[in-house]
């Protein structure tokens, strides 16, 4: 939209009002008017006394309608799936009651599979909240030695079905990095 002249004051008016929408929005996407606005800031310096503000308002209604559409189906589906893998989980408890070792141990790895299971349909939702640049990581000092250990213990099952020798190889010592574990894992 263009001003002329004397809309100065208006003009003057919407940028703090958008200014002030962004301070608070960390992914530069704002609602305006039942429409939602992509923001792009410049500043302007041509050696003079006062620089120019260059703001861009791209208009991504569409887009965000399709991918609060396209969450939504996730979310149905991940839901219509989740139920069927909670009564799995709960019969595989019940199986390990009266198992023997062996057992226990194959038992313990229908178990994280079907977490794995879980952690698809997470990162298939995830997925969906990048491309709504809603994600919100979980970062926070790990060992990461720790963690390592505990990816490896999913593989070591899987590499005993099928014949193959498995070993992790790490440091004596701790290295603690800043990550978001849950992520970092799948």
């Amino acid at each position: 939209q263009v001003f002329i002249g004397s809309d100065y004051n208006k003009i003057k008016d919407i940028i703090t009002r958008v200014v002030k929408r962004l301070s608070d929005n960390k992914n530069k996407i704002i609602e305006f008017r039942d429409k939602y606005f992509e923001i792009y800031f410049d500043n302007i310096k041509l050696h003079r006394d006062n620089p120019l503000m260059l703001i861009v308002a791209r208009d991504v209604t569409a887009e965000m309608k399709i991918n609060k559409v396209k969450e939504d189906v996730f979310r149905s589906v991940a839901h219509d799936i989740r139920s069927p893998l909670l009564n799995m989980q709960g019969y595989i408890k019940l199986l390990s009651y009266d198992a023997d070792e062996k057992s226990k141990k194959y038992i313990r790895g229908l178990e994280d599979e079907s977490n794995i299971v879980f952690r698809m349909l997470e990162n298939i939702l995830d997925m969906s909240r990048i491309e709504n640049k809603t994600l919100e990581l979980n970062i926070k000092k790990t060992n990461l030695k720790e963690l390592l250990k505990n990816i490896a213990k999913r593989f070591e099952i899987r590499a005993e079905t099928k014949g193959i020798a498995f070993s992790i190889r790490l440091p004596d010592y701790d290295i603690f990095v800043d990550v978001d574990d849950e992520l970092f894992t799948r």
